[in-house]
C-alpha cells in the first residue's frame, strides 16, 4: 500500500513539477509517459514490498498473534504428565486476578455433557503464597472428545508471579487419568489452544469489562 501510494503520488507530483519547469526553462522537454518513468515507479514499489517482507516474516516466527493461525505446543508429555507454557504474561497481580476470573468463566461455560472441545467438573481456584512467589491456579477435572475414547484428566491453569521480578507467566498442567495415550495427546491440542485463544481475547476487552473481571470475587482456597 505504501509503495503504490508513494508511486502514484510521486508520479502526480512530478507531472506538476515538470509542467511548471517547462514554462520557466526554454527547450526543456520531459516526457512523463516515458517507459523509463514507469520502470522507475515499478522498481520503487517493488523495493518497498521486498523491504517489508523480511521483517514481516521474522515477526511471524516470534509469536502467533492471530486467532486463526495454528499454534504448536512447545513441550511434550512425560508419561502421564504434561506441562505446557502459554505465550502470555500479565503486568501486575491485579491484572492476574482479572485473567484468572476470565479463564474461570470459560471453564464454567464448559460444564456439561455435550461441550464440543472439552467438558469440565469440580473447578476451583487455589492461591498459594510465599515470601518470593504467588501462585494462583484453577484446578479442574476435564473430559476430552471423542466421548467413546473415555479421555479424562486432571488439569490446572496456573499463574505464577515472582515477587522480586514482578514477572507473571501462565501455564497449563495436565495429568492423564484414563483413555488412550495417543488420543489423549491429540485431544489436548484443542483443549490448550481454546484456553490460549481465550487469553488472547483478554487484550481486546474494553477497560470497563477488564475492571469488572478484576473486581470479581471467586471462591478461593488459600494455601500458605
Amino acid at each position: 500500500v505504501y509503495g503504490i501510494l508513494g508511486g502514484v503520488l510521486g508520479y502526480t507530483a512530478a507531472i506538476g513539477i515538470v509542467s511548471g519547469l517547462s514554462g520557466m526553462l526554454r527547450g526543456l522537454a520531459l516526457n512523463p509517459s516515458s517507459s523509463a518513468v514507469t520502470l522507475s515507479v515499478g522498481v520503487a514499489i517493488l523495493v518497498t514490498m521486498v523491504s517489508a517482507t523480511y521483517p514481516a516474516f521474522k515477526a511471524s516466527r516470534v509469536i502467533v498473534p492471530s486467532l486463526e493461525r495454528r499454534w504448536k505446543i512447545p513441550t511434550k508429555p512425560v508419561g502421564d504428565e504434561w506441562t505446557i507454557p502459554l505465550p502470555f504474561i500479565a503486568r501486575d497481580e491485579r491484572e492476574m486476578d482479572g485473567i484468572m476470573a476470565f479463564v474461570m468463566k470459560l471453564v464454567r461455560d464448559h460444564v456439561g455433557e455435550e461441550m464440543p472441545v472439552f467438558t469440565t467438573k469440580e473447578a476451583r481456584l487455589t492461591v498459594e503464597k510465599s515470601e518470593d512467589r504467588v501462585v494462583k491456579r484453577i484446578d479442574m477435572l476435564v473430559s476430552l472428545p471423542p466421548r467413546e475414547a473415555a479421555i479424562k484428566q486432571r488439569a490446572s491453569f496456573i499463574g505464577t508471579m515472582d515477587v522480586g521480578e514482578r514477572k507473571i507467566s501462565f501455564l497449563i498442567k495436565v495429568h492423564r487419568l484414563s483413555g488412550s495415550y495417543s488420543a489423549w495427546k491429540r485431544a489436548n491440542y484443542d483443549f490448550v489452544d481454546t484456553i490460549r485463544k481465550h487469553l488472547l481475547q483478554w487484550r481486546t476487552l474494553p477497560p470497563v469489562e477488564k475492571e469488572r473481571y478484576m473486581r470479581e470475587k471467586l471462591g478461593v482456597r488459600d494455601d500458605r
